[in-house]
């Protein structure tokens, strides 16, 4: 990731809410300090990733989920 960041701009995009964790946006923040990972952005309730992308100019987005990845295929987003 780190070496990506070089030369890119990288978000964390999570549909995860405080409704599941008490403080996700805590927990990502810890383990990308701990791990020294450097992001640009953390997203989270992104219910809709493809919103976030297209508000966001992202154009390239890593995701596990289909739906997602066929909507995304949809907007252009690689």
């Amino acid at each position: 990731l780190n070496k990506l960041k070089d030369n890119n701009e990288l978000y964390i995009i999570t549909a995860r809410t405080y409704n599941y964790v008490d403080d996700i946006y805590r927990i990502i923040k810890d383990y990308l300090s701990k791990n020294n990972i450097i992001v640009n952005g953390i997203f989270i309730n992104s219910k809709d990733k493809v919103d976030v992308c297209i508000k966001n100019n992202i154009d390239i987005m890593i995701e596990d989920s289909y739906f997602n990845y066929e909507r995304l295929k949809q907007n252009n987003i690689k």
